[in-house]
């Protein structure tokens, strides 16, 4: 005499068909924002660069340094885990601070000059100053300088974000 037995087997595959966007590549001190798309049921799980965690659906980086670039990765899981989805952020270094000198104090009538050391990884200059004053030249000139030109100007190094090279060959 033989007995059987039935058993079910309910088998269940992990959360599919999330997309994953950011608003990289960025600039250092920007806010990163890093979206998933919304499934019930789930919970997001994200790992990244130095130490990154983050159980939010979207989660928010304020501010964002040049550490954080890297591979971010979210796993969902409503039981059962997802394949890992995986997306690429850029964020570039902030040049270093700049050194500015100028050729005041200065008389009415005289050239005033305006200089900006070298910045690594500067690709421009842009001063602002008094009465609307502005200028993209790493070093500029205000010829016959009047009284109404007198006060701060300041300049700002300008980086821009570069994609890294890829030979895909």
């Amino acid at each position: 005499v033989s007995q059987s037995r039935y058993v079910a087997a309910n088998v269940s595959s992990g959360p599919t068909g999330v997309a994953v966007t950011s608003n990289a590549p960025l600039c250092e001190g920007a806010t990163l924002q890093i979206q998933a798309g919304t499934l019930s049921g789930v919970t997001y799980n994200w790992v990244g660069p130095a130490g990154f965690t983050s159980q939010q659906q979207n989660p928010i980086l304020q501010p964002a340094l040049a550490s954080a670039s890297g591979v971010y990765t979210l796993t969902l899981n409503n039981g059962c885990q997802s394949a890992p989805i995986t997306i690429p952020i850029q964020i570039t270094a902030a040049p270093a601070a700049s050194v500015a000198t100028s050729t005041s104090p200065a008389c009415v009538g005289d050239l005033l000059s305006l200089k900006a050391f070298p910045v690594p990884g500067a690709t421009g200059y842009y001063w602002i100053g008094p009465n609307g004053f502005s200028s993209t030249l790493q070093t500029t000139y205000l010829p016959n300088i009047a009284l109404s030109q007198a006060g701060w100007y300041s300049v700002y190094a300008i980086a821009e974000y570069q994609p890294p090279y890829r030979d895909w060959e």
